[in-house]
């Protein structure tokens, strides 16, 4: 968990259960190039910590 951040490292928030932000709003600039690769990946990874904690 990196302290200055809304999130942890699997896109999910600190203060809120059950919140993972899955889109290009965790980008910390603009992309220079179509995004749509990279926000998908991060929502795979999310969905991937999602499922590791339901069935841990």
């Amino acid at each position: 968990m990196k302290k200055g951040t809304p999130w942890c490292g699997n896109s999910s928030s600190h203060d809120i259960k059950n919140l993972y932000i899955v889109d290009s709003s965790s980008f910390v600039t603009s992309a220079s190039v179509n995004p749509t690769s990279t926000i998908g990946a991060l929502a795979l990874r999310a969905a991937d910590g999602i499922w590791r904690d339901r069935n841990a």
